[in-house]
């Protein structure tokens, strides 16, 4: 039986940065989420503050989004 390819350092080095960058986006992510599901958030601010979380919620799905694709990137190469 062959061994396992060895996995390059850099790119192992950089699959756990996109995953602890992941993990603070889907932290922060849920924070927006928890805040956005709270029914006082609708009250009377006019608004300001549920379109500033909708924006930053907006913000954090793509970026989310972005991490993954290269996070998924960098899995394949890294196993190839």
């Amino acid at each position: 039986m062959a061994p396992p390819p060895r996995q390059d350092p850099s790119a192992a080095r950089r699959l756990r940065q996109l995953e602890e960058k992941l993990e603070q986006v889907q932290a922060e992510l849920s924070r927006v989420e928890a805040q956005l599901a709270d029914p006082a958030i609708y009250g009377n601010d006019g608004g300001i503050e549920l379109a500033q979380l909708g924006q930053r919620q907006a913000e954090l799905a793509a970026e989310q989004a972005r991490l993954e694709e290269a996070w998924l990137a960098a899995a394949e190469s890294s196993s190839s």
